[in-house]
C-alpha cells in the first residue's frame, strides 16, 4: 500500500489571500494547475481552485483585478497526512467529494497536493472507482 508522499506533487505552488484572482489564474495557467493552497502570511486560510474562480467570480461577474482570492477560495480546507496510505486520500476525498486534497508532513505544514487523478493511477481498481463515483455526484457549493 503506497503512502501519499510517494504520489503526491511536491512543493504545491502557494498564493496569498490578497492577490488578485487575475494574479492567480494567470499564475494557474503559467504552472498549468488547477488549484493552488492560499495562505495569509504563512497561515493557510484555504484552497483555490479554477472550478471557484469561475463559479465565486466570473459568474458574479466580480472583476478578477480587484477581487482578491480571500473573496472567493474554499475556506473549508480538507488535508491529509504525507503518510497516510493512498486509500485514506481516498476516502477523505469521498466523503468530502473533493477532487484535490492538500497534504501535511508531521510538522503541520503543507508538503504537497494529491489530486484525484493521482490516487486513480495509484490504488486499486475498486477504490479507484468508488472515490470517482462520488466526487462526481453533484453537490452542495462549498465556500
Amino acid at each position: 500500500m503506497a503512502a501519499i508522499k510517494e504520489i503526491m506533487t511536491p512543493n504545491a505552488e502557494t498564493i496569498q489571500s490578497p492577490q488578485t484572482v487575475k494574479e492567480a489564474a494567470t499564475r494557474m495557467k503559467e504552472i498549468d494547475t488547477g488549484a493552488l493552497p492560499v495562505f495569509d502570511g504563512n497561515k493557510l486560510t484555504g484552497i483555490l481552485t479554477d472550478r471557484d474562480i469561475i463559479v465565486r467570480s466570473l459568474a458574479e461577474s466580480l472583476d478578477p483585478s480587484v477581487t482578491t482570492v480571500g473573496e472567493i477560495m474554499t475556506k473549508d480546507v480538507v488535508t491529509c497526512n504525507e503518510n497516510d496510505a493512498v486509500e485514506n486520500a481516498a476516502a477523505i476525498m469521498e466523503k468530502n467529494k473533493i477532487r484535490r486534497l492538500l497534504v501535511k508532513g508531521d510538522s503541520g505544514m503543507i508538503t504537497g497536493i494529491v489530486s484525484l487523478g493521482d490516487v486513480a493511477v495509484n490504488a486499486d481498481a475498486q477504490v479507484s472507482g468508488e472515490v470517482l463515483k462520488e466526487v462526481a455526484q453533484p453537490s452542495e457549493p462549498k465556500r
